[in-house]
């Protein structure tokens, strides 16, 4: 799982360079804003099949924060449809 947010997060990024690990910060590290937070919220949704609130995302500071909320969300059961 920690790849694939790795990956998702890289590809929602709003500026390229740097590597990301589980301690990056999304806001101050890759200068993440609310929109991009809401496409990483989607594009998070698409691949792992889960529902995520913008509230879900309040108070999210790093990629290992995201890891922890998407595995509250399939151990409470809120998935959309079934993951490819």
């Amino acid at each position: 799982m920690e790849q694939r947010v790795i990956d998702v997060v890289e590809n929602c990024r709003p500026k390229s360079g740097g590597s990301i690990s589980l301690k990056t910060d999304i806001q101050n590290d890759l200068e993440f804003e609310s929109l991009d937070m809401i496409m990483l919220g989607n594009e998070l949704e698409e691949e792992f099949g889960v529902i995520i609130r913008d509230e879900d995302l309040k108070g999210v500071r790093t990629v290992s924060d995201i890891i922890g909320k998407i595995e509250n969300l399939l151990k409470n059961g809120e998935i959309c449809y079934e993951t490819v």
